[in-house]
């Protein structure tokens, strides 16, 4: 088997999650090098929304419709290149939108306490051609 950067295999573990190899060895975490950019783009990417109301959006409009929760930081471009290396697609539209805290507020043993959801983004994407995500690939 070819172990990445030639680590012994004694004393080292590899260890595949998703598409992200970790190298354990008994002093230090390694990540392989040349797959430094997918553990990058996972972190753009945080997970794809799956409610009624993307899927009604998708069904009405086009099956090439999808939507993301993605990092508050990241940018249009960032958000495009990330889904085309992780899904292998093409995308041809980003829309970005980001969703203000909400107040939110409970009672524990009769006193109120007041508190905010946190803020976060979302992405709309918009694939090219006849191309599809399978969400369940990863998993």
């Amino acid at each position: 088997m070819n172990y990445p950067l030639d680590l012994n295999p004694i004393n080292t573990i590899l260890i595949k999650y998703f598409t992200i190899y970790v190298v354990y060895t008994k002093t230090l975490l390694i990540l392989h090098p040349l797959l430094k950019n997918q553990q990058k783009m996972g972190a753009i990417i945080l997970r794809p929304i799956i409610t009624e109301k993307i899927n009604k959006m998708t069904e009405r409009l086009n099956p090439k419709h999808y939507a993301f929760w993605v990092d508050l930081n990241a940018n249009k471009l960032e958000i495009k290149k990330a889904i085309e290396t992780m899904y292998h697609v093409s995308v041809s539209s980003v829309r970005t939108i980001i969703v203000r805290p909400m107040d939110r507020k409970r009672y524990s043993k009769g006193v109120p306490i007041a508190g905010k959801t946190s803020r976060t983004k979302k992405a709309y994407i918009k694939l090219t051609g006849s191309e599809t995500i399978d969400y369940y690939e990863k998993v």
